[in-house]
């Protein structure tokens, strides 16, 4: 039993410090939807995007093709980049 607790609470911490890298790295993004002459619809910035994604996943397999479906039919009219925060 005390190796199963060992066992999760290395699992945990490894997950733990996967999702704070990953937070670290969208915090320094963003995406940026663009029309076909270029110009800026919005931008997003990518944590609030992963933020997004993870609750669709979870909420429902339905809502995440949902989501998926929506940004193939923007690329057909829109481009998105993903640009660095400049400070």
């Amino acid at each position: 039993m005390d190796e199963i607790r060992k066992t999760l609470q290395r699992v945990f911490k490894i997950i733990v410090e996967q999702f704070q890298n990953l937070m670290e790295y969208s915090n320094q993004r963003q995406l940026v939807l663009k029309n076909k002459e270029k110009e800026t619809v919005f931008r997003l910035p990518m944590t609030l995007v992963l933020v997004i994604g993870v609750i669709a996943l979870f909420m429902t397999p339905l809502l995440f093709l949902l989501v998926i479906a929506v940004v193939v039919a923007l690329f057909m009219k829109y481009s998105f980049e993903i640009v660095q925060n400049v400070s």
